[in-house]
């Protein structure tokens, strides 16, 4: 978590740092799905959490219903921070 509220007025404000994988909202059932798999599989590797981990990085796999959870909760805390 970056702490970064205080150096724009907001002291209770912090916010961690998150990648994902994004598809356009058009892009047809298959591909997602198969895209959707490939990830799943790929974040089964047991060599990740430490991969991540020596560059200071926690990990974790987030299925595509949670990301957008996580995307919605984004949007509505900016949102906020933005008209402050």
């Amino acid at each position: 978590m970056f702490p970064f509220g205080v150096d724009i007025g907001l002291p209770n404000f912090s916010i961690g740092i998150w990648l994902g994988f994004f598809t356009h909202a058009k892009t047809p059932k298959p591909v997602y799905d198969r895209l959707v798999a490939a990830a799943k599989k790929v974040s089964e590797n047991p060599t990740l959490p430490k991969k991540f981990s020596d560059v200071g990085m926690v990990y974790g796999y987030k299925t595509p219903q949670e990301t957008s959870k996580l995307v919605d909760s984004n949007w509505d805390t900016f949102s906020r921070v933005i008209q402050r």
